[in-house]
């Protein structure tokens, strides 16, 4: 008996001022293992080489390139480049960042073999010096095993997996693109959706890598803080409210006082107790400073060896 086509995966690409990287996000898109997979690449206005590398590619390579004449943002750059694909399964891709050859046939596979439209996955972090540092989602892991990831989603966006690392059904995401006009937000709430919605899957392997960089969006943190308290308040069950607003202000400390901004995490801290008090959170807490500490003295240690 012939074996069935195997189903076509559109791996959409917005980009943006990303010459030094895009490149390789491309090649990375064109090294995969799965037969069928077609690439949609759209320049969002960029200012730098990034189109002029995208249209050179486009025709060395293969796959379609379009330019939007002026930035309109990564939404509106996203439903044309959905308006161009005609895969059974999307992906996205940002233009620095890259999947492993493996992703593509590993995700098609589980989500054939089990009904799902939606399979997210692990992957690394991608630091400015090429170092791959696995990313820690293992409270995602044990909460999708328990079947509680939607709990989990509503409450702590920084323990969820990527878009990036994700492969879906495109009717799912067309349902869903109204929600990422509406929300700035739109990863986060994007996955909230589905896992309402949709059957969703988390596959602990390591298939993707997000590039770590100056112009990251979720280094800006003042930026982010309001969209994210727009998903609480519009999304998130009013039982479990309180518990999201102590996560995020919890983490926006974490954020502040790696910029070193101290008082001013010490302040986000203390509205985070002051939304969920509760003594694990204390704890929490208590051991992140003392963390800190240790680290400072082994640092100050360092500093003193004479070589």
């Amino acid at each position: 008996m012939a074996e069935l086509p195997k189903p076509l995966v559109s791996v959409l690409m917005p980009a943006f001022n990303h010459e030094a990287y895009v490149e390789a996000a491309v090649r990375s898109v064109m090294r995969q293992t799965y037969p069928n997979v077609e690439l949609v690449a759209i320049d969002d206005g960029s200012t730098d080489e990034t189109p002029v590398i995208l249209d050179r590619l486009s025709k060395e390579l293969d796959f379609t390139f379009f330019r939007n004449e002026q930035n309109i943002g990564i939404n509106a750059t996203l439903e044309r480049a959905m308006e161009q694909s005609r895969g059974d399964y999307l992906s996205i891709l940002a233009s620095d960042d890259l999947i492993l050859p493996g992703k593509i046939a590993r995700q098609v596979e589980h989500a054939q073999a089990h009904g799902f439209d939606a399979v997210y996955a692990n992957g690394f972090l991608l630091s400015p010096e090429g170092r791959q540092v696995p990313i820690n989602l293992e409270e995602a892991r044990r909460h999708h095993a328990s079947g509680t990831l939607l709990q989990l989603a509503y409450c702590d966006d920084t323990k969820l997996p990527l878009l990036q690392s994700g492969l879906f059904r495109r009717e799912a995401m067309l349902a869903l693109a109204p929600y990422r006009r509406e929300f700035q937000s739109d990863d986060w709430v994007i996955l909230i959706k589905l896992l309402e919605r949709y059957r969703v899957s988390f596959l602990d392997e390591r298939l993707f890598l997000y590039r770590q960089h100056a112009a990251n969006s979720y280094r800006r943190c003042w930026q982010t803080l309001p969209m994210r308290i727009d998903v609480i308040a519009r999304v998130t069950p009013t039982s479990l409210r309180a518990r999201a607003m102590a996560t995020i202000l919890a983490s926006h400390a974490r954020a502040l006082r790696e910029e070193g901004q101290k008082p001013m995490a010490r302040r986000f801290w203390l509205a985070s107790l002051a939304f969920d008090g509760s003594p694990a959170r204390a704890i929490y807490w208590a051991r992140n400073r003392l963390a800190a500490a240790i680290r400072k003295l082994a640092q100050l240690a360092n500093q003193n060896v004479q070589p």
